[in-house]
């Protein structure tokens, strides 16, 4: 079944969840920068995919410089150009089979993210205030 979102901010995604299992999910992403939807096989990758897309889109704005351990693995900034903003795009957004939520990040600050997510099938609405906190949210609702 597809939803209407009309109301898609640049820092929103549809997470459509499509299976859940031994505390693990995987599915699709939609957001307004890409026609299809971009798949994930696990909670890693979903953070992972999110975070390159908050990066090209440059919304909403990291609040410090990642860190790593080896100094190979840092991206190389000198003399790089600003990315182009991608062009916005409507795509056809359709509900997980197991759930779906709507996530508004509205800030990348200490490292995490802040925001807002509703949980679709229930229309319910909380905020979080980390990464950690968002999967915990998420994790809640695929368990009821």
């Amino acid at each position: 079944m597809e939803i209407s979102y009309d109301g898609m901010i640049p820092g929103g995604v549809i997470i459509s969840v499509d299976h859940y299992e031994n505390d693990e999910m995987s599915g699709r992403l939609y957001h307004l920068y890409a026609d299809e939807c971009e798949k994930f096989h696990s909670v890693l990758d979903m953070v992972k995919t999110l975070e390159r897309l908050f990066d090209r889109i440059q919304s909403p704005k990291r609040a410090m410089e990642e860190r790593y351990f080896h100094s190979e693995t840092e991206p190389q900034r000198v003399n790089e150009e600003r990315p182009a903003v991608p062009v916005m795009k409507r795509p056809i957004v359709r509900k997980g089979m197991k759930a779906t939520f709507a996530v508004y990040v509205c800030y990348r600050r200490n490292a995490s993210w802040q925001g807002q997510v509703m949980w679709e099938e229930e229309k319910k609405k909380v905020n979080f205030r980390s990464v950690l906190e968002l999967l915990k949210l998420m994790d809640n609702a695929m368990g009821d």
